[in-house]
């Protein structure tokens, strides 16, 4: 199967780099793509130094010849528009729509599609062509399961939170991770989180640890983040102020005694779990990972033990050469 670039490369060897007009524009498949702002603000970039390099991927309008649906290269397109271009580089696909987007779902090795935007393609395909899972999954050279898991994505996430990810306000990951499982719990709740994320910037760790929290407490305290989730992220990069100061204070030594205990508190839930984890009906592949893992933190525990072991014997010769050398000191002293 070709990749994405070298099909490209074989429209370019036989057929002329044409230039069309944004006016002469389709953009009929713009809801299926995840506006992405940075990529954007790199193509301009590269576009204003170096002219548009890459050119889009378009096939001829079928009830107007003078005009063109575009396939793929839609932040291109946009990247051109801010630069002030007029005029757009493409390549035509001689094929109908359908195969154009056929063909961009089986050759994107090179393209990075997002999940979504995948199928947000093959639920154009459903509902345009009227194909079903079998024949999707057999028309882009994909399983089944492939096909079936980017068209549950995009049919069962909710309007508001599809269209927040469309539109670059959220990521994939915030939606399908965190605001879809939110939404199927509590559709208030979602809704207050996404309004406030979709205006104010929180990584992708800060929102991991609001569900984390959410999910621990009462109904009343998870009603209250979201209907303020500022409160809980002020609150937590206080905290993490805190702990940094914390550490300043304590110093590498506090950081070492930390380290440790969090290791104890490991190892005392792996005993909690021991049950669980020798069960007899385990594989025996899966009890010989467990034992190498053993093996390896007890070699580590070895050599941090000889390595305290041999800091203290070194400590105490120091200390019994300092007196040593104190009482001669005492002794060669000249009587009064």
């Amino acid at each position: 199967m070709k990749t994405f670039s070298e099909l490209i490369f074989a429209f370019f060897m036989k057929n002329e780099i044409i230039t069309i007009e944004h006016h002469q524009i389709e953009m009929r498949y713009l809801h299926t793509r995840i506006y992405d702002k940075k990529l954007v603000e790199q193509l301009r970039q590269s576009i204003k130094v170096f002219s548009q390099l890459q050119p889009v991927y378009v096939v001829k309008d079928k009830d107007d010849s003078s005009h063109f649906i575009l396939i793929d290269g839609y932040l291109r397109v946009l990247a051109c528009k801010e630069c002030g271009l007029d005029t757009v580089k493409a390549l035509i696909h001689e094929e109908n729509e359908e195969q154009a987007i056929l063909s961009i779902l089986k050759s994107d090795q090179n393209r990075s599609f997002q999940a979504i935007e995948q199928g947000l393609l093959l639920n154009e395909l459903a509902n345009s062509y009227d194909h079903s899972l079998s024949e999707l999954a057999r028309l882009i050279g994909k399983g089944k399961s492939w096909v079936h898991r980017r068209l549950v994505l995009v049919r069962e996430m909710p309007e508001p939170i599809l269209e927040a990810v469309k539109a670059g306000k959220v990521s994939q990951w915030t939606a399908v991770r965190i605001l879809g499982p939110l939404a199927r719990a509590n559709e208030q709740h979602s809704n207050w989180l996404l309004e406030y994320l979709e205006k104010n910037q929180a990584s992708t760790r800060q929102i991991n640890r609001f569900f984390e929290h959410y999910k621990k407490n009462s109904k009343s305290i998870r009603e209250n983040m979201c209907r303020d989730p500022e409160l809980f992220f002020n609150s937590l990069l206080q905290r993490d102020n805190d702990q940094e100061i914390r550490k300043l204070v304590r110093g590498p030594e506090g950081q070492f005694l930390d380290d440790l205990s969090n290791i104890v508190k490991t190892v005392e839930k792996l005993l909690n779990r021991s049950l669980e984890l020798f069960d007899p009906l385990h594989s025996d592949d899966y009890k010989k990972c467990i034992r190498l893992k053993i093996s390896q933190m007890m070699t580590l525990m070895k050599i941090l033990n000889e390595r305290m072991e041999n800091d203290q014997r070194r400590s105490q010769t120091n200390h019994s050469n300092a007196s040593s050398a104190r009482d001669g000191d005492t002794t060669n002293k000249p009587s009064a």
